[in-house]
């Protein structure tokens, strides 16, 4: 009787130990809106809402979200909001999607501080922004995620 009760003991030790192993196991992956996105390659989680969220790798600071406005209206808005500022805006295709890009720079350095992203997928509306410098790679692996 004792081997079974001792058996029954080890086993439910094991259980638990699996359960919190994988509970405290990094996630791949967090929610943006109605779709998920992959945390790119050497990016650790900040902060993560219903919305989106962001990584930083040291250098760099990347939020991704779902918008509630349109890709045109985000656009649109934003070109309004920083008419007197420093802006390089273009339009290029990233991961096969295209991309609605604005780079602001800082007035005195003529330096690029933040670069912003805009961009539809799958009919959905999405947001992304960069402090620090632009990495391509991430910007393209969370692009090709959602």
């Amino acid at each position: 009787m004792s081997k079974k009760y001792l058996l029954l003991i080890v086993l439910c030790l094991i259980v638990v130990a699996g359960a919190l192993i994988y509970t405290q196991m990094p996630a791949n992956d967090i929610k943006v809106g109605s779709s998920a996105v992959e945390i790119p390659k050497g990016y650790t989680i900040l902060q993560q809402s219903e919305h989106g969220g962001i990584f930083v790798n040291g250098e760099n600071k990347i939020a991704v979200y779902e918008n509630e406005n349109s890709t045109q209206d985000s656009v649109k808005n934003y070109t309004q909001k920083h008419k007197g500022d420093l802006l390089k805006n273009s339009t290029e295709k990233i991961a096969g999607i295209e991309v609605y890009k604005f780079e602001l720079k800082d007035n005195s350095t003529k330096q690029t501080k933040i670069t912003h992203l805009f961009f539809d997928k799958n009919s959905k509306p999405y947001h992304i922004y960069l402090r620090g410098n632009y990495d391509a790679k991430a910007v393209n692996a969370i692009i090709n995620s959602l």
